[in-house]
């Protein structure tokens, strides 16, 4: 603990802690990679309970839907309990919403679940951008911002690959399981991170202290 204290106070304790919520959010960035293989996901599950084509893309554009009325209530929630809450909170939500869209015994109730997850995938978004913005200074906003949409996009490239991969080897179902787990993933991340937070937050009070004495 004393070691890690002196690093923090020869470090800064700002630019440790701006590492820090760097790596939990790029680390969460990565495991959220499955959103860009969900619609795809879900067409198939529509199909899989005797949808037609137009009534599974309608399942679809319930999820686009949903982040579109999701937008405002987001921002709200966000700005009322915190960015680090919101995110770990929505992320569990969508993990148990992947499996009630899996489970759902019709079309109709498949995309009420997927319309959720619209409006939960839309709060993950406003609160990881807000989260960003508050945190990181100014100078080095549109830099945190680019790096933060370029792990995003790694994410979103390899997602649909090894949800691909799954469905390919193991089924649909374990392709649920592979999105919902990755959310648990990313919430875990997330409430990890948060918890280092406020430890290096801590030795870094401890270390002004000491130094002032």
């Amino acid at each position: 603990l004393g070691a890690l204290t002196r690093l923090v106070a020869v470090g800064g304790l700002h630019r440790v802690l701006l590492a820090l919520q760097a790596s939990g959010l790029a680390l969460v960035q990565l495991a959220r990679g499955h959103a860009r293989f969900d619609a795809l996901l879900l067409a198939l599950r529509a199909l899989q309970l005797g949808a037609q084509t137009s009534e599974a893309a309608l399942v679809v554009t319930m999820l686009g839907l949903g982040g579109l009325v999701g937008a405002l209530p987001a921002g709200v929630i966000a700005g009322r309990f915190g960015e680090k809450r919101s995110l770990v909170a929505a992320m569990i939500a969508d993990a148990a919403l992947f499996v009630a869209a899996f489970f759902a015994p019709t079309t109709a109730l498949l995309g009420m679940a997927v319309f959720v997850i619209g409006v939960v995938s839309s709060l993950i978004g406003i609160a990881r951008q807000t989260f960003v913005t508050e945190v990181v200074p100014f100078r080095f906003r549109a830099r945190a911002l680019s790096t933060l949409g370029g792990v995003m996009r790694l994410g979103s490239f390899a997602g649909p690959l090894a949800g691909a991969a799954i469905v390919a080897w193991q089924g649909l179902p374990a392709a649920f399981l592979f999105a919902a787990s990755m959310s648990l993933v990313a919430a875990g991340i997330t409430a990890l991170f948060a918890v280092l937070w406020v430890i290096f937050a801590f030795m870094g009070r401890a270390a002004e202290g000491l130094s002032t004495f």
